[in-house]
Parts: C-alpha cells; structure tokens; sequence
C-alpha cells in the first residue's frame, strides 16, 4: 500500500474502531472518503459496510442535500417534511486492495450496478443492499422534487495505488471529483 494511503487507512482505523479485518477496513475507509466528500454527519465504520452477499458492489450512500441517509424510515421522514426540492446524490463504490487492476474490473462493476438497478437482478443482494434498493424506488417515486435529476449519481471504483496507467480508465476516477 502506498505510505501515505497507509497513513490516512492507519488513522481511519484508529479513530474508528474499525472492527473488520484489513480488506473490509479498507472498504470501510473509502466510503468513508466518499461520506466525508457528500456530508459533514457523524458516522461509524460499521454504517460504511455490509454483510451478506456481495453483487460486486462494495458500498452505496444515499445523500439529500448533505444528510445522510441509511434507512427508507428516515428518507420517509425527510420527504414527509416541508421541502420542495432536494439535491440528490447516489454513489455506488467498488473498492479492491490491490495495486493492480484491469477495464474488465471497471467493466464488472458497472454490470454490477446495471443488474443492482434492473427490475430482476440475477445477483443475490444483501439486506442492506435490499433496503438500499427501496430507497433508491422512493427516491423515483418523488422525482418532481429533485433537483437536476441525478446529475450527480456517480459510480467510483477505487483502489489503493493512487496513479492510473492507462488514460483511458483514469476517466472512471475523475467521476467522482465534480463536486
């Protein structure tokens, strides 16, 4: 890992008690980079990461505005408040700790999305994918009060070594950084 990664990864585990073994701390540690990006709201490490069947998806955050939201109870209570419109965003990561990777990665990353978002998955889900999953419906479901419908649902594949080789993947990266 690179020692500056290492670094903020030995931090993150410290000041959070991450429970988990080093690959999902890891994963633990980039959505929380991605949580950290989108809101300023306590978080654990354990809200970051799930148990259960992994479709290929590593982490999905759902933000209204800077909130985050981590249940369909909590999104109903948001959208049954007083606000007109909301600023969504949807990010869906895939972490891998190697230094290595390849476009077919990416390219399984987004089937994976592409199957997560259809109407009949062929992939098993967690239950917080499951839950994940509701919530995204009930995002649709009030879609007159989004603002620029989901010009910012963004996927982010992630990996330790911080300089892609390849130009043309470097794109998937960048995704993430228009806001």
């Amino acid at each position: 890992m690179h020692l500056v990664t290492k670094s903020y990864f030995d931090t993150f585990c410290q000041n959070f008690g991450a429970p988990y073994g080093q690959s999902k701390n890891f994963e633990a540690f980039a959505n929380y980079c991605v949580f950290a990006k989108y809101s300023a709201d306590n978080v654990e490490a354990t809200d970051l990461v799930y148990e259960g069947p992994d479709p290929g998806i590593d982490g999905a955050l759902l933000f209204l505005d800077d909130r985050a939201v981590f249940s369909e109870d909590e999104l109903n209570e948001i959208f049954d408040g007083g606000k007109r419109e909301y600023h969504v965003s949807i990010i869906f990561t895939q972490v891998k700790s190697s230094i290595t990777w390849s476009k077919m990665e990416i390219d399984s990353f987004i089937a994976s999305i592409s199957d997560f978002l259809s109407e009949s998955p062929a992939q098993p889900h967690s239950q917080y994918l499951s839950e994940f999953k509701n919530m995204f419906k009930k995002v649709f479901e009030n879609i007159g009060r989004i603002k620029m419908a989901f010009q910012t649902s963004t996927p982010i594949f992630y990996r330790r070594h911080q300089t892609p080789k390849r130009p043309r993947l470097t794109l998937l990266f960048l995704l993430g950084s228009n806001r």
